[in-house]
């Protein structure tokens, strides 16, 4: 908690004059890290999470009015914050401050955009900006919490214009794009828009949240609404909220679509834009241009493990191939697992006007529609008629859901979308999330059937001919097996890095062994080309390879770290092979291993030809 020295102004003051600050000489607020146990002892574990460099403006506030509380019965300690505080975590907000005789006067990210706030270890003063009410009224605040906006808060436009938002769902949106306050286009790389209705790079709060700039999350399955007959999601949203194990099952995994709100734009300060797991209509979505954003899912396997445990030892079992045509047998139609897939989803869409009742548990409206498959699949037909095959299961990405009652074509897709804007962008990738944990472009499970005859040949046919007229089918057997390509948990030959990194002690931490690095610098210019580099965390070995001729000898200069520069000098003979460098004769490469130090994560090496 942040104290002052309290301002002391006379009985009769109208106003109070506040110096403010300077982007030269902030307050900066500094935030560390602490565990519960910590925050009870008033010790906290000493990592610096965030700085934040706020520069408030000069200006002119009201003097706060006595406020006997909201019982009318004040006590000697009702005006500290502590007191207040508690008295609204125990009793409603409305314990907290009163907007018609206290000032809160506040700071805001000037573009709305939180996650750009979250994402970096120090936040300039440039990001945060008067409140657009800064010492115009007592209340100059935009402040929710996840039941709504608090007393007193003020936006700017609506998330989605036409939205109709009534005030309780009315998202943190302090200025509106193209205001003087908004981040500009002059401020940020030229990546596309930065308005959130453009993008549709905002995500739909749970239950009666406002949607807003949220990261997203799984599901954990919210269930504290039931026990008074309420709705979850909606009710008892003050209660703690714990994951139950009848919500999960023991295989389960994050699903790596929910990275789809995650902001592409940290570092380049561009708001409202995230990763895209979805179709965007063209000219509207920076992630549509270069390599497609969803690849980054394939980096992650999920296994199959409903409605059983399918998908043992990196099998395929469970999962649907999108490449269903057969080749040459483009005759033979069998779609018929993907359309099972289509089934267990639903899309969701939130028609563009109806703010005002979509965060309500009253509305008998029905925005969950089933997937046409027949007609989301004519985008695959089309794929296939040109030729092309799906590379990656994440590539349904690129493809509309249609839903029932649409008839597809792009300009219908885009045009349903467009009139059904109030869906957030974790909303519309949700689907995408699921079915891509369903799908595979590279089967290694089979069921193959067989039918084999054994056949009395006549001595008047040849024998490499069938003639029914002449040679007999003497009998029959019908059958099928299932092939399967997967990994032996027994084979040695599979490395066990979770029960080597349970033996690893002093070696390194967890944390240090993904960042192992290796600075490769020539000492002249002979060009050569780094293959391979490899760390083996348990030995403390580094190996790396690259491409030379059997008959070269080249020195290698080594340090542990690489910013100190003390380089150690060592030329290698070509039959030279010791516990510490090994010359791999073969024409195609050099390996060389360096014994790393305990604790170091980061050797630096230079190779050049001698």
């Amino acid at each position: 908690m942040i104290t002052f020295e309290p301002v002391v102004i006379g009985a009769n003051a109208e106003a109070i004059d506040f110096g403010g600050a300077t982007d030269e000489d902030p307050v900066r607020v500094l935030l560390f890290d602490s565990t519960l146990d910590y925050v009870q002892s008033g010790i906290d574990t000493g990592n610096l999470v965030q700085s934040y460099n706020l520069a408030f403006p000069r200006a002119t506030f009201p003097v706060p009015e006595w406020w006997a509380g909201p019982d009318s019965e004040a006590t000697d300690d009702w005006f500290s914050f502590e007191e207040r505080m508690a008295s609204a975590i125990n009793d409603g907000i409305e314990n907290l401050y009163d907007p018609a005789k206290d000032v809160i006067q506040s700071m805001v990210p000037r573009h709305g955009d939180y996650r750009l706030v979250n994402g970096r270890r120090v936040v300039g003063s440039e990001t945060f900006v008067p409140h657009p009410e800064y010492g115009r009224s007592r209340m100059a605040h935009s402040l929710v919490d996840s039941s709504g906006p608090l007393p007193g808060a003020t936006f700017g436009r609506e998330l989605i214009p036409g939205a109709g938002y009534v005030a309780a769902v009315f998202p943190d949106l302090p200025f509106s794009p193209g205001d003087q306050g908004y981040l500009s286009s002059d401020d940020v790389l030229s990546r596309g828009s930065i308005d959130p209705a453009v993008t549709g790079d905002w995500d739909s709060g749970v239950g009666p949240a406002p949607d807003g700039a949220y990261n997203n999350k799984g599901d954990d399955g919210d269930t504290r609404g039931l026990a008074d007959d309420g709705t979850p999601y909606f009710d008892a949203l003050t209660e703690t909220l714990t994951a139950s194990a009848a919500n999960a099952i023991p295989e389960r995994m994050a699903l790596p679509g929910l990275m789809g709100s995650l902001s592409t734009g940290v570092c380049s300060n561009i708001p409202w834009q995230t990763l895209l797991f979805r179709p965007a209509a063209p000219g509207t979505h920076f992630g549509a241009t270069g390599l497609p954003d969803h690849l980054w899912m394939d980096l992650f396997r999920l296994p199959v493990v409903g409605p059983m445990q399918n998908s043992d030892a990196f099998s395929t079992d469970g999962k649907v191939n999108l490449n269903y045509r057969i080749v040459p047998f483009s005759y033979i139609h069998r779609s018929t697992a993907l359309h099972a897939a289509l089934k267990s989803e639903k899309v969701l869409a939130v028609p563009t006007n109806a703010g005002a009742t979509y965060k309500t548990t009253t509305t008998a409206a029905n925005w969950r529609h089933h997937i046409d498959a027949a007609e989301t699949l004519q985008q695959w037909e089309e794929k296939f008629d040109r030729g092309e095959l799906f590379r990656s299961s994440t590539e349904i990405c690129e493809h509309y859901l249609v839903p029932e009652g649409v008839v597809f074509s792009r300009e219908n897709m885009e045009n349903f979308w467009r009139e059904h804007a109030l869906t957030g962008d974790n909303v519309k990738e949700r689907p995408y999330a699921n079915l891509n944990a369903m799908l595979t472009t590279k089967s290694n499970s089979f069921e193959v059937y067989v039918i084999a005859q054994t056949i009395r040949k006549s001595p008047d046919t040849a024998p490499d001919v069938f003639d029914p007229a002449l040679d007999q089918v003497t009998s029959e057997w019908q059958g099928s097996g299932h092939v399967q390509r997967y990994l032996d948990p027994e084979d040695k030959r599979v490395s066990d890095v979770a029960s080597r990194l349970s033996r690893q002690n002093d070696v390194a931490s967890p944390d240090e062994l993904h960042s192992v690095t290796a600075s490769l610098k020539p000492l002249d210019d002979v060009p050569f080309e780094i293959v391979d580099t490899e760390y083996d965390p348990i030995q403390s070995l580094l190996t790396l390879t690259w491409n030379s001729s059997p008959s070269e000898i080249y020195g290698i200069e080594s340090s542990d770290d690489a910013e100190l520069g003390e380089w150690t000098r060592e030329d290698i003979p070509v039959s030279q092979k010791n516990n510490r460098y090994y010359r791999g004769l073969r024409a195609q490469g050099y390996t060389t291993r360096f014994t790393m130090p305990v604790g170091k994560n980061t050797v630096a090496v230079r190779v050049s030809r001698l």
